[in-house]
């Protein structure tokens, strides 16, 4: 990434930088950049779109080598999936683990004709949040609250 002031004297000397966007690099030539102070961004003409792109300043590097190391690693995303157990499967298993979106553990278990649903922030003490009656109903109701805490809702 490029430093407010390093952009300043590249933009005086109308020097050519590189930008990611959309998941590709781009050369901007800063002979008729902008930099706006508030927040930090520049605005220039982008050849490929045909069009004038305002940029944050943390999309730009001064070599294509800096730019090419972050879109590899330094933008990782990780899509996680919950699969909830229908109310045959939780009968069957009787139990299930999720990490919710704060990386908090969560289980769910069914005990002398309850539902419990509880919360550790490590593998090995677990509180409990609520518990319901074994019903169909209440574990549908059980299975909202775990989406909800998966997504860091609640």
């Amino acid at each position: 990434m490029i430093s407010k002031e390093r952009l300043e004297e590249l933009i005086k000397q109308g020097a050519t930088i590189y930008d990611i966007f959309k998941g590709d690099i781009y050369l901007v030539d800063l002979t008729m950049a902008k930099y706006y102070d508030v927040p930090k961004y520049i605005e220039y003409k982008n050849d490929y779109y045909n069009c004038n792109l305002t940029r944050s300043i943390d999309d730009l590097f001064e070599t294509k080598e800096e730019a090419e190391e972050y879109l590899e690693f330094g933008n990782i995303t990780r899509t996680e999936r919950l699969d909830l157990p229908t109310w045959e499967e939780f009968n069957k298993k009787g139990c299930f683990y999720f990490v919710g979106k704060n990386y908090s553990f969560y289980q769910i278990y069914k005990r002398y004709n309850k539902i419990h649903l509880e919360w550790s922030d490590d593998e090995t003490y677990y509180m409990t949040i609520q518990e319901w009656k074994l019903t169909k109903e209440n574990y549908l109701e059980a299975r909202r609250l775990c989406k909800k805490l998966f997504l860091g809702e609640e």
